[in-house]
């Protein structure tokens, strides 16, 4: 192990001690198992201070020097923070795994288009890991081997189906296509199925007891195994019933590999699905990226799920007296805790500075705001 990583996990252990973990832990199992009433006070996470966790980092060693020092960063808050280490993300992953090369387009991945018609489909090759998914897996390895295996490590953000088929198509020409052929629509999504589980299986494996099987907020610890998580960006933009006829069967086709189910994702509005998606067996709880709580009840969401979503820290109360009037099963993120209008990452030169002065000006800056978020979980219990 490396002396500056060995030194770095002893302070992360200092900060976040196995009683503490334990805690939030085993709030979260009791939100997300529907026990509600024998929580000690609702578990709440505040948003990630020093790296973007979706940022293209350039190495493996820049990346998780970047994630032990936001852990030793944000360690004072009392919130439910479980340090867990997360690869990143790339949309051109699956893509990549049929032949598709990567693209960077401002700053952003994606891949090229390799599907013009419906014979491309019948022609595609089998997936197989490429070079995007063994980056991932390589990176994955180095963090297990440099931590000794002391930091949980989360499966990378692959996509879903329906995203991944926007990408090495178009949603335009999928979305068409279904009214006119939709076995060769479904044809590709079960192609691209096959590929997610063999990139899951294959981070599983190489993990095992370290792994993480959410990619969803980057930051989030979950409890449950045997599980899935997939990024459904694309939910904003379809109806009910192209969901219900092209996605679902897809989702299940996959969640049947996982005793648990999924949880699934989307950034953006995606209100019209809320309902589908409460009564959807296979689905243990959805995320929202970009979706309040009361936007969520408001659409029908209740409480036979776990939501995972984002509060502004000016909203939290609103959002902690709907989870307490509805009974509902909120893993909550607080946002804006850091500064009043962005969360700008720190550069290694802060966080040395807040480490030697001990974090005063934002335990100082944000002490009445980390108070009253914990006042308002534990009037919860």
């Amino acid at each position: 192990m490396n002396k500056i990583i060995k030194e770095k996990l002893k302070r992360i252990a200092d900060f976040y001690p196995e009683e503490r973990l334990a805690k939030s832990k085993k709030r979260l199992r009791q939100v997300w198992n529907g026990d509600l009433k024998r929580l000690d006070r609702y578990p709440f996470t505040y948003n990630p201070l020093v790296v973007n966790y979706y940022d293209v980092i350039e190495t493996k060693e820049d990346r998780l020097q970047s994630l032990l020092d936001g852990f030793i960063a944000r360690g004072f808050i009392k919130d439910d923070f479980i340090p867990s280490l997360f690869p990143g993300c790339s949309t051109a992953t699956i893509p990549n795994m049929f032949g598709a090369d990567e693209l960077t387009v401002g700053g952003d991945i994606t891949c090229e288009q390799i599907i013009h018609n419906e014979n491309d489909i019948k022609s595609l090759p089998d997936p197989v890991l490429g070079e995007s998914a063994k980056r991932w897996l390589t990176m994955q390895k180095y963090f297990l081997e440099e931590t000794e295996g002391q930091i949980p490590i989360h499966v990378s953000d692959m996509q879903g189906p329906g995203d991944v088929c926007g990408k090495m198509w178009t949603y335009q020409d999928m979305m068409l296509t279904s009214y006119d052929n939709p076995e060769i629509v479904n044809l590709l999504m079960t192609k691209i199925s096959d590929a997610f589980l063999l990139l899951w299986k294959a981070q599983a494996e190489l993990l095992k007891g370290c792994f993480q099987p959410t990619h969803l907020f980057a930051w989030n610890w979950m409890p449950l195994k045997d599980i899935t998580t997939i990024s459904c960006d694309s939910m904003v933009m379809i109806s009910p019933d192209f969901f219900e006829k092209f996605y679902v069967p897809h989702l299940e086709y996959i969640a049947k590999e996982f005793s648990n189910g999924m949880v699934i994702h989307s950034c953006g509005d995606f209100s019209s699905l809320v309902k589908p998606l409460c009564n959807l067996d296979i689905i243990r709880g959805v995320n929202a990226g970009q979706m309040k709580v009361s936007e969520l009840v408001q659409a029908g969401f209740d409480d036979s799920k776990t939501i995972m979503c984002v509060a502004d820290y000016k909203d939290v109360e609103e959002a902690f007296g709907i989870i307490s009037e509805k009974e509902l099963r909120v893993d909550l993120t607080i946002s804006r805790l850091w500064d009043d209008s962005s969360c700008a990452p720190l550069t290694p030169t802060e966080v040395q500075k807040w480490a030697k002065e001990e974090y005063q000006h934002i335990k100082d800056k944000h002490k009445v705001i980390e108070e009253h978020a914990l006042k308002l979980a534990e009037n919860l219990k």
